[in-house]
């Protein structure tokens, strides 16, 4: 600790150290984290960066150990550097400072590099020098007009917010919401399907496509009028444009039971009682005092029963 110029030892785990080098950390944490570990870590012990032989690094060292760009290295050492936080001599050594006394000219740049996200920090130090010096310019404008005081040529165009205001906005809607929207009408069925999917896509789509959406509702017994009130439905609750197979898929689908509306609810009733209540007319028994079957679930499983029986009696 003397060797790098501390006035103190304070002990510190290696692995706080050495988890800075892992890849999804910045480039300058990991290479401030490169140098830590190759001076002051057991078995380096050295004011400068060595192996575990007593060899000598340099910045190529670095790029190779933590897979970065030497360029990307060079300019976080220079960082690092500005910010006292290491030096490298005239013979190319790289020693850790025990005394941080960061340049004159970080105190007063107005870098946004900094203040940006990680994943923002390290797309800038991939970029060529001036790409990423164009970005950072126009990052230090944006935060420029950012902080930059309102005055009241600010507030002229700004809307003015109150309850009235809201009131209207709120009413606007709501009436936007009762009046239709006018449906453009088209000659037949099949020019409506046309541009349905043309304006859901945006692509336009060829003759097999509407002929096998055809050919699948009308095998499936629906009619087309029927598929395009269903399937507009359906295209509008999906969160991403549809693509020209969703049509072809819901065809491929009209009639089965996961394309039907749901069944009306039933309220309980005489013959309908809540689940595991009785009914009122039959006792659950599902028969009549006159004979007759009656109109719960019961009753109407008899009469099924009794159906069925008597067309096999038939038939037999």
């Amino acid at each position: 600790m003397q060797s790098i110029g501390a006035s103190n030892f304070e002990p510190l785990p290696p692995d706080q150290i050495k988890t800075f080098l892992l890849s999804f950390h910045c480039p300058e944490q990991r290479v401030l984290a490169w140098v830590r570990a190759h001076t002051i870590c057991y078995p380096c012990s050295s004011a400068y960066c060595v192996d575990n032989r007593s060899n000598e690094l340099r910045n190529v060292d670095c790029a190779r150990e933590l897979g970065l760009d030497e360029s990307v290295v060079s300019r976080r050492m220079a960082r690092l550097i500005a910010l006292g936080l290491i030096r490298v001599d005239d013979a190319g050594r790289i020693y850790l400072c025990g005394r941080v006394a960061p340049t004159p000219e970080v105190a007063t740049e107005d870098s946004v590099s900094e203040t940006l996200p990680p994943t923002v920090r390290r797309a800038l130090e991939s970029m060529e020098e001036g790409e990423a010096q164009a970005l950072e310019d126009c990052l230090r404008v944006w935060k420029d007009d950012r902080n930059r005081p309102i005055d009241s040529g600010d507030l002229i165009d700004r809307p003015v917010w109150s309850s009235s205001t809201v009131l209207n906005k709120n009413k606007k809607r709501d009436d936007d919401k009762r009046t239709p929207r006018e449906q453009p009408k088209y000659v037949t069925e099949l020019d409506e399907l046309v541009a349905e999917i043309r304006n859901a896509t945006g692509i336009i789509e060829d003759r097999a496509l509407i002929r096998a959406i055809i050919e699948n509702v009308e095998t499936r017994g629906g009619t087309l009028r029927e598929f395009l009130d269903w399937v507009k439905l359906r295209a509008r609750r999906l969160k991403e444009r549809p693509g020209p197979g969703f049509y072809l898929s819901e065809a491929r689908k009209w009639g089965s039971s996961a394309n039907q509306p749901a069944p009306d609810p039933c309220q309980v009733s005489p013959t309908r009682p809540p689940a595991g209540g009785k009914c009122k007319c039959c006792g659950s028994f599902g028969l009549l005092p006159d004979g007759g079957y009656c109109e719960c679930s019961m009753g109407r499983d008899l009469a099924r029963v009794e159906k069925r029986t008597n067309a096999k009696s038939a038939a037999s």
